[in-house]
């Protein structure tokens, strides 16, 4: 097993099987690690909404962690620990070291700690009272681990919300923003925290507006209030924001119906990731100034507007017929994707589709991409009217 640690100029240490090797490892490195160097080793990497771990991965990061464990544990916990900790076959006896280390004076040791107790997930109960403590951490880092590890333990989310919640006011950013992430994948569990989540989407920090809007999406249609905050954020300065107040719209169904409008406006944004957000949720909210607009964005130069157009429109389905010529003209579209959806989109259409029966049988003829040709002959059994 490879863990890379920085100030060892990048070099890969060997962690050994062995109980008496790998005590024996302990004892020479911990004593050398700098706290500094911990941190660079977890090379955190916050890109607004994910952590990302480079180096050695959850294997190596476990590794490490158990070395400094046992380097302060009991004899005879290091006697029942002669694996790394990933590998304990009684979670029991993880969590508890965990627990202990939340209470390390080195804040790395209490970091790691709080990120291995979230891989144990519902078998690290036992840790929910230390953790809820941790998210009161000095240092940022161990409070959004701690956020990350609580969301996971707490399945019911009866604790973690309310935690979460109060979270959402850290002084650090980064860690806000976690919490808001940590808060949209609890899900539809997280209601409570929607009208902390809408204060969230005017926060400073464009990545806190970016994953509280994500989290507002990821609530349901139980987040239907916060539709005029949502289209209000359709307009921010930044795209992430923007992209994710379109995406939000859509997956909160017929309660974001008010933001149809405002989408009209979103599809013709100048980044192209809301642009697509904003078409697959006209799509998903449906009304006839929806396929007007989605028709005339099969026009785009951009392939993939095209693509989220046609897209759109299999979601609308038979109320999309009028936009069957626009799309008889997709299916001779430079970009394959777009062809194969677009049959797919008349196949959703039906019957009402049945103007599109020559092109589809072109299509079958001389397309020159086999899926397209499929996809168009499978189409032409779906459109075409039973006698």
């Amino acid at each position: 097993m490879l863990v890379k640690e920085a100030g060892h100029q990048g070099r890969p240490l060997c962690i050994p099987q062995s109980q008496t090797s790998f005590s024996k490892f302990t004892n020479r490195w911990i004593g050398a690690l700098r706290p500094i160097s911990v941190r660079n080793y977890l090379g955190i990497v916050m890109d607004t909404t994910k952590l990302f771990f480079r180096g050695a991965g959850r294997q190596g990061i476990a590794c490490l962690l158990a070395a400094c464990l046992l380097a302060a544990a009991p004899a005879s916990w290091a006697q029942q620990t002669a694996e790394p900790v990933e590998h304990i076959k009684d979670a029991a006896i993880a969590v508890e070291g965990f627990i202990k280390a939340l209470k390390s004076s080195d804040a790395n040791v209490r970091a790691q700690a709080a990120h291995s107790l979230s891989d144990y997930a519902v078998d690290a109960k036992a840790a929910m009272p230390a953790l809820l403590q941790s998210i009161k951490d000095t240092d940022s880092v161990v409070r959004l681990f701690s956020a990350g590890a609580i969301a996971r333990i707490d399945t019911d989310a009866k604790t973690a919300v309310p935690a979460l919640i109060t979270m959402l006011k850290d002084p650090d950013p980064t860690v806000r923003s976690a919490v808001a992430q940590a808060l949209a994948g609890i899900g539809p569990k997280a209601k409570a925290a929607l009208p902390a989540l809408v204060v969230a989407l005017k926060d400073k920090d464009d990545s806190v507006r970016w994953t509280a809007g994500g989290a507002i999406g990821n609530l349901g249609p139980d987040a239907a209030s916060a539709t005029p905050a949502l289209i209000e954020a359709l307009t921010d300065p930044s795209e992430n924001v923007r992209s994710a107040a379109a995406e939000a719209v859509g997956k909160i169904g017929p309660g974001a119906i008010a933001a149809v409008h405002p989408l009209l406006k979103t599809v013709k944004d100048s980044d192209e990731g809301v642009r697509s957000f904003a078409a697959l949720s006209l799509g998903k909210l449906g009304s006839a100034d929806a396929v007007k607009a989605l028709a005339e964005m099969l026009a785009s130069e951009d392939w993939r507007d095209r693509f989220a157009a046609v897209k759109a429109l299999e979601i609308i389905g038979p109320p999309a017929k009028s936009a069957v010529p626009a799309l008889i003209l997709a299916l001779q579209d430079k970009a394959k994707q777009v062809r194969v959806f677009t049959t797919y989109a008349l196949v959703a259409i039906g019957t009402d589709a049945k103007a599109s029966i020559p092109a589809l049988n072109e299509a079958v003829k001389n397309d020159k991409d086999v899926d397209v040709r499929i996809a168009a002959r499978y189409a032409i059994t779906k459109v075409t009217p039973k006698k």
